[in-house]
């Protein structure tokens, strides 16, 4: 007998949810391609860390850009695939509840039901994703009261009001994490002439970005290669305390020195 399943289709990472056993998957929301054969060579995790560190035919992708699915097929084929390890089968097709951000359109909602149920599901209902966490959170929403939740995600950033068990304000955009990653990628770019792939620049935020005060200094070392000679090149930031807001977008917020010196940063 199938379990019923509940997916948390992200932009960065995936959540698979089982009745009865709770979350049987947490992967990144990554697909490693040949290119030229069309071969699936990595899933999740394995294909994160593929990331910047393969040859010319082998590429790892994000199938969801922006909340949206921007490759059907691929999307399609990395649900597929992530079922397929927590046990579906053409002889197990699960119901399925979908969790997908309040902005995409009805277009891409198709698109994600579709993409379920070609992957195996018996069946799939979308859920968007402010409605999920307020229920996640525990939250009175079936009450004549305002709850606000606010979900900041890879691609998208929601903020919504709930109130009767339905939501009754919403604001959301494209705009996440990942914005965010690119953003530290040029700023080093061209403040300081190293290029870092995508997941040095996720470590560098999660190292000393916070929306906290600091209480100690942060360090974060970053490694790319010189624009001008192509060869390795090491950075280190530090972030002094206490910074209420601390950005690495602004130079005033955050010293850069070298990795020989980074002792006294």
């Amino acid at each position: 007998m199938a379990r019923d399943l509940a997916i948390d289709l992200g932009t960065a990472n995936t959540l698979v949810y089982m009745k009865g056993k709770g979350i049987v998957l947490n992967e990144p929301s990554v697909i490693a391609l040949n290119r030229q054969t069309g071969e699936v060579l990595a899933t999740g995790r394995e294909a994160w860390q593929m990331i910047g560190r393969t040859p010319g035919y082998i590429v790892a992708v994000r199938p969801l850009r922006g909340g949206a699915i921007t490759d059907f097929e691929i999307t399609e084929r990395m649900i597929r695939l992530l079922l397929q390890r927590v046990g579906v089968s053409r002889f197990t097709r699960p119901k399925v509840v979908i969790c997908v951000p309040s902005a995409i359109t009805e277009v891409e909602r198709r698109a994600v039901t579709d993409a379920a149920r070609r992957a195996g599901a018996a069946d799939a209902q979308l859920i968007e994703q402010p409605m999920a966490a307020a229920i996640g959170a525990d939250l009175p929403i079936d009450e004549p009261v305002g709850n606000m939740v606010i979900d900041i995600g890879g691609g998208t950033s929601e903020t919504a009001v709930i109130s009767l068990g339905g939501i009754v304000a919403l604001e959301a955009v494209r705009v996440g994490s990942f914005d965010i990653d690119a953003a530290i990628q040029s700023y080093v770019r061209r403040e300081h002439g190293i290029a870092i792939g995508e997941r040095t620049a996720e470590e560098v935020k999660m190292a000393i970005g916070s929306a906290e005060p600091a209480e100690d200094e942060s360090q974060a070392e970053v490694r790319g290669r010189d624009l001008m000679t192509g060869l390795p090149k090491t950075r280190r930031w530090c972030v002094a305390s206490p910074r209420p807001h601390p950005s690495l977008l602004r130079t005033s917020s955050v010293a850069a020195c070298s990795s020989s010196a980074a002792a006294g940063c």
